[in-house]
């Protein structure tokens, strides 16, 4: 079979590692993260390798082998993320045993999956990575990850350093520092257990990343599926402070980047874009696997073009690229999608084109070759009707479908957010099914979901609550 986006052997191999969505795992409807697994060139592992974890509620300690306890565990997996701390080192001892300098860490995930990635992606950040064959210690460098985010940070410890101090001083010792070089997410959601949640320290923003990609829901609105969106900077020490996932670096001062003694390195090249759909419309996992005209298709497609284009050095498959409805143009990948705003002064469907330059670190377009030739990957745009159809696929309402959410929705349940000049805020009030509300003024949305608008058919207005007008990004994949 052929791929696309190789890499030379000198420039390191490709460490994928995708991490499924809650209660998530293979089966006839599979989430993005399966289908995009899938597309994966996984054959020449000198090149690259590719690591699958299902999802938060699917994990069972081998310990536990009554069905009765399986099951138990499974539910308190999925209820209160019980093994989620499992999750996170599962992926972290795939690297620490296949890491080779050189190599690029590439990271996805859907709902609970992408949590997990970006706490992976947080723990390398904090406390680096360790040597081959160290097992032992894998456990206790995720404790001195975890200890950053502690309300104490700032108190020393018996050793006199602080809890960053500790984690620096930790990574020098045993660790290999690593940069990840693309982290994409399918709506990340707030709360890692439906009932109870964990929190992880930097799992919102960190700048070991180099790519961040998110894909996020405009219509999902149950209480329990807060978005976890890229966290910025905060206005004073204090108001970092009130970040419920520690995540906000504060503006002026020393950041938890310098104290832990990282090397300067460019801002994380960061998008977030909002798709019509809910939060398994987005992520993929309502439909039969083998249903065309999805919105997942939209997401899934998306996601494709934006590893393409960051020229991350992804293999993929031309041949389950081809099934899958992703089709490749020859034209040169532009290192940032198009923002396409619409005219004020003119209320029909035109859009106005508007280039917007990356700040990735490479800054070229031909340091990556196709696999038998001297061309550059093109970009994944979509071909028939199925991407057309997709426009207009219908909606699956979790709340309606399983009325039992409602019975979140009437608690008095704790939501925070941080408004667009770096505060926090939090509430207690019962959200009563109301929808998403983006705090980011003029945020970014998919051109589909203007193409969902404009037809008179469907009457869709997006549920979620935003300010300003939205910037219509576009991928070459429409």
């Amino acid at each position: 079979m052929s791929s696309l986006g190789e890499l030379p052997i000198e420039q390191g191999r490709n460490l994928v590692l995708c991490f499924d969505g809650t209660d998530a795992k293979f089966r006839s409807k599979n989430t993005n993260v399966v289908k995009f697994f899938g597309l994966l060139q996984k054959e020449n592992v000198d090149r690259q390798m590719c690591y699958y974890q299902a999802g938060i509620g699917t994990y069972v300690s081998p310990g536990m082998v009554s069905p009765l306890t399986s099951w138990l565990a499974k539910v308190a997996d999925e209820a209160v993320a019980w093994y989620l701390d499992h999750h996170v080192m599962g992926g972290y001892r795939f690297l620490m045993q296949n890491y080779r300098a050189g190599d690029k860490i590439c990271l996805f995930g859907f709902s609970r999956g992408a949590y997990t990635a970006r706490a992976l992606a947080a723990m390398l950040y904090s406390v680096g990575l360790l040597p081959q064959d160290n097992q032992e210690q894998i456990a206790f460098a995720y404790a001195v990850y975890k200890k950053t985010g502690s309300q104490k940070t700032n108190k020393k410890t018996n050793s006199g350093d602080d809890a960053m101090g500790q984690a620096r001083k930790f990574k020098q010792t045993f660790c290999r520092p690593v940069i990840i070089e693309f982290v994409g997410c399918w709506d990340t959601v707030a709360s890692t257990g439906l009932l109870m949640s964990k929190t992880l320290p930097f799992v919102s923003s960190n700048t070991a990343i180099r790519v961040f990609r998110h894909a996020l829901s405009l219509d999902e609105h149950r209480v329990k599926y807060i978005p976890n969106t890229w966290h910025r900077t905060a206005p004073t020490p204090t108001e970092a402070a009130r970040d419920p996932q520690k995540a906000s670096y504060a503006s002026g001062y020393n950041s938890p980047h310098e104290k832990m003694g990282h090397e300067t390195r460019p801002e994380t090249d960061v998008l977030e874009v909002w798709f019509a759909g809910c939060h398994s419309d987005v992520g993929g996992g309502n439909q039969p696997s083998e249903q065309k005209g999805t919105l997942s298709t939209l997401t899934l497609s998306w996601m494709v073009h934006e590893v393409m284009a960051s020229q991350c050095g992804i293999l993929f498959d031309e041949t389950y690229l081809a099934q899958a409805g992703i089709a490749i143009t020859a034209q040169e990948p532009t290192i940032h999608p198009r923002l396409l705003r619409t005219s004020e002064s003119d209320n029909s469907s035109r859009v106005d084109h508007e280039d917007t330059p990356s700040a990735l670190h490479d800054g070229t377009l031909d340091n990556h070759k196709l696999s038998e030739s001297n061309a550059r990957p093109g970009l994944p745009s979509t071909s028939g009707t199925n991407e057309v159809d997709a426009f207009s696929a219908p909606i699956t309402d979790s709340l309606k479908s399983k009325p039992w959410w409602w019975i979140l929705e009437l608690l008095p349940l704790r939501r925070s957010w941080q408004d667009e000049n770096g505060a926090w805020h939090w509430t207690y009030v019962p959200n009563l099914g109301r929808g998403r509300e983006i705090h980011v003024p003029n945020p970014n949305f998919s051109v589909s979901v203007k193409e969902r608008m404009n037809d008179p058919k469907l009457k869709y207005k997006p549920r979620a609550r935003y300010h300003g007008e939205p910037r219509w990004v576009s991928g070459n994949y429409i």
